[in-house]
C-alpha cells in the first residue's frame, strides 16, 4: 500500500545542513548505549584478489606510506602467487590512484590527494581504517550537499511509476525497521536512497547514488550500524518518502538533511569503537 500523498511536515530535532569537524554532537540519538550490528561474513568475499584487498586496505589505513616502493618479488612470495598476479593487482590499484608505476623505480604508493576518493573500494577501506571518523565526516559533508538537492528534484520531477516505487520501497523499509530485521532494513535503505537520488532525472546526481550505496554497504559490513533501527531514522525516512511522493519539496529537503546529519552522528559514535582487524 502506497503512503498518503498529502503534504507532510518535518518534526524532530533540528540539525545543521552541513556536518562540520568542529560541530557539537547533533542531538541525542535515543541510543544511550549504542551497540553495533555485525552481519554474517559476506559470501562474495572471495571475488576480489587478496593482493588487491590487502595492499589497498593497508595504503588507506596509512600502513603503507606515500613514497613506499612495492617490491613485486617480495609481494609474490608473501602471498604465494606469481608476479603477473601481483602486477594485475597493482594495475587495479593504479586505476584508483593508490599507486603509480615509475620506470627504474617500481610501483610507488601515492598520497591521498591522488586517490579516486569516490571509489566504493576506497570508501570501504577508509571506513575500515583507524582514521575512519574523518571519512565519516567527509562523506557526511558530501551527502549534506547533494542529497537534499536530489530529494528536492525527486519531489519535483519523479514520474508516477517512480513515486509508486519509492512508496513501495518505503513500506518495506519501515516494516523491516519496526520488526528489527536489520539485513532487510539495510537492503531497503540502499534501494530507497538510490530511488530518491535517481528520480530527479539529473544524471550527475543519479550517478552519485553509487557513493551513497557504497557508504551504506560499508556501514553495514563494518560495524557502523546499530543493532536496532532508531525511531528518528524510521520517522525521517517516512517523512522523506511521503514528501517525495506528495511533491512537497520543502519537506523533502528538510527530511534529507535530518537523515544525513543524524546518520553521521550515529556513525561517529560507533566509530569510537575499535575498527575490525585489518587484513594482512
Amino acid at each position: 500500500m502506497m503512503p498518503n500523498r498529502d503534504m507532510v511536515t518535518v518534526d524532530g530535532p533540528s540539525v545543521p545542513a552541513v556536518v562540520r569537524l568542529d560541530d557539537e554532537p547533533i542531538h541525542d540519538l535515543a541510543h544511550p548505549s549504542l551497540r553495533r550490528y555485525f552481519p554474517s561474513p559476506e559470501p562474495g568475499s572471495q571475488r576480489r584478489s587478496e593482493v588487491y584487498e590487502v595492499i589497498g586496505q593497508r595504503i588507506c589505513a596509512g600502513l603503507l606510506l606515500p613514497g613506499t616502493v612495492l617490491n613485486m618479488d617480495e609481494l609474490a612470495t608473501r602471498f604465494g602467487v606469481s608476479r603477473p598476479v601481483v602486477r594485475e593487482a597493482c594495475g587495479a590499484l593504479s586505476s584508483l590512484g593508490l599507486v603509480v608505476s615509475r620506470r627504474r623505480v617500481g610501483t610507488v604508493v601515492q598520497p591521498p590527494e591522488n586517490w579516486e576518493l569516490f571509489s566504493v573500494d576506497i570508501i570501504r577501506w577508509r571506513l575500515n581504517s583507524p582514521g575512519r571518523a574523518a571519512q565519516v565526516l567527509e562523506l557526511a559533508e558530501l551527502r549534506s550537499s547533494i542529497e537534499p538537492a536530489a530529494a528536492e528534484l525527486a519531489a519535483l520531477r519523479a514520474t508516477e511509476p517512480e513515486r509508486a516505487a519509492i512508496g513501495a520501497c518505503l513500506e518495506v523499509l519501515l516494516t523491516a525497521g519496526r520488526s528489527g530485521d536489520i539485513p532487510g532494513f539495510h537492503e531497503a535503505d540502499k534501494q530507497f536512497h538510490t530511488l530518491v537520488m535517481t528520480s530527479g532525472h539529473n544524471r550527475m546526481f543519479g550517478q552519485m547514488h553509487r557513493v551513497v550505496e557504497g557508504l551504506l554497504e560499508s556501514r553495514y559490513r563494518q560495524g557502523l550500524m546499530p543493532s536496532e533501527v532508531a525511531q528518528w531514522a524510521l520517522r525521517w525516512h517516512e517523512q522523506l518518502g511521503l514528501a517525495v511522493v506528495a511533491g512537497d519539496t520543502v519537506a523533502a529537503i528538510a527530511s534529507a538533511r535530518s537523515i544525513v546529519a543524524a546518520s553521521a552522528q550515529e556513525m561517529l559514535e560507533l566509530a569510537k569503537l575499535p575498527a575490525p582487524d585489518l587484513p594482512g
